[in-house]
């Protein structure tokens, strides 16, 4: 029997514990440094040790002879512990620190996505031209110029769409799709923060935009970064925006897994992921099938008053105490636990998450179960899917 370790602390990471610890193949999984929900997850052991300390990770990972170790975080793989896993001979999954720079550096994925005819939005790196180029195009949109109008209704009131596959080298498994609510306030309105709810499969990618994000963005990626002597292995990640000419646009890349995309993806996912990865770093995702819950997966976030700007902590969080049903999943992301309590430590607290026969079923599950759980200020947006809610009456009438 193997042990995995998962190298980051919030609720992505718990869901990755919670997903490798259903493995047949792994009888520990270790989570550094955790949180309070990874910490009663069976078969899950938090470590005290930093995401960011890569040394002291690599010397646990040896110690504890671990033979699967999963990065979260971005910090972590742009600083390059997968290099430094790699030369002590140490199964890692994730891209390079070389690779990690399409996440790592806007500037160096932007010249990438020109260089490769990666459909994207035009940019520059200087604000003198990025204001002259604002001032030409608001002109053109005054005197009825159409070409670079349609690209900023694109961006603006397109449908935001995420992708997920697994990478190694030149291989590619497509995973899921999903889509998030990155605005604090019901409505889409307010400011942006890491992430208030998400919803998977995503209804607007149907077989033929698949097929199309496939041929037009994740392979000539793959490709590219292949012919600059940058193999990719380990999550890819694109945030795409979808418009009205059903053209994927890239907005960015992960180089792992999104939060809190992640909680509602793994919900769904049947595979088991310690197979899944393994096949990543033997090189042979080809001959893998990746098996789903039919489904519809949904997750909410509550989170502390204040976020994503100040906001307390140490806040004690009642009503985790009472049983789940089968299809639901409260996965931890801002917490610790002191003395058996339960308390808040960041501004995104939890992802509840839960599965349905459709997103409105799933909904109802993930609201009903909110309710039960409180901590003084605890906010939530009470729209997650409202998207999808308006994709599905709109074909149906």
């Amino acid at each position: 029997m193997a042990k995995a370790l998962v190298v980051g602390g919030g609720g992505r990471e718990h869901a990755l514990a919670w997903k490798l610890a259903q493995s047949d193949r792994i009888n520990t999984v270790f989570v550094a440094p955790g949180n309070a929900g990874s910490a009663h997850e069976n078969g899950v052991e938090n470590i005290a040790i930093a995401a960011n300390d890569v040394d002291q990770l690599c010397k646990f990972a040896q110690l504890e002879r671990v033979n699967l170790t999963v990065i979260g975080p971005e910090g972590t793989l742009v600083e390059g512990i997968v290099d430094r896993f790699t030369e002590k001979g140490l199964r890692c999954l994730g891209p390079s620190g070389k690779a990690a720079q399409l996440e790592g550096s806007k500037s160096f994925a932007k010249d990438f996505l020109q260089r490769h005819n990666i459909p994207t939005a035009e940019h520059t790196h200087e604000l003198k031209e990025a204001k002259q180029a604002i001032t030409q195009i608001l002109e053109e949109q005054r005197f009825g110029a159409a070409g670079n109008k349609v690209v900023i209704e694109q961006f603006l009131s397109g449908e935001e769409v995420s992708y997920i596959c697994l990478v190694s080298g030149k291989e590619v498994l497509p995973l899921a799709t999903s889509q998030d609510h990155k605005a604090r306030d019901e409505g889409d309105q307010g400011p942006n923060t890491g992430g208030m709810g998400a919803y998977s499969p995503a209804p607007i990618v149907d077989t033929s935009l698949n097929r199309r994000i496939l041929k037009q963005v994740i392979e000539p990626t793959v490709n590219g970064l292949a012919s600059e002597g940058i193999p990719y292995t380990g999550f890819l990640y694109a945030g795409l925006m979808i418009g009205e000419d059903n053209v994927p646009r890239v907005l960015e890349f992960n180089c792992r897994l999104g939060d809190p995309e992640t909680q509602p993806i793994l919900m769904r996912l049947n595979s088991d992921l310690a197979i899944l990865c393994d096949a990543v770093l033997d090189g042979h995702i080809a001959d893998i099938d990746v098996t789903w819950d039919k489904r519809c997966s949904l997750g909410v976030v509550m989170a502390s008053a204040g976020y994503p700007d100040h906001y307390d902590i140490g806040l004690p969080i009642n009503g985790l105490d009472r049983p789940e049903a089968d299809t639901v999943k409260v996965f931890h992301a801002g917490t610790n636990d002191r003395d058996g309590q339960v308390l808040t430590s960041g501004g995104r607290v939890l992802c509840v998450t839960a599965l349905g026969s459709d997103i409105e079923s799933a909904r109802e599950s993930v609201y009903s179960t909110i309710k039960k759980i409180h901590w003084p200020g605890s906010f939530w947006r009470a729209d997650i899917g409202h998207r999808a809610l308006a994709r599905q009456k709109t074909e149906h009438t």
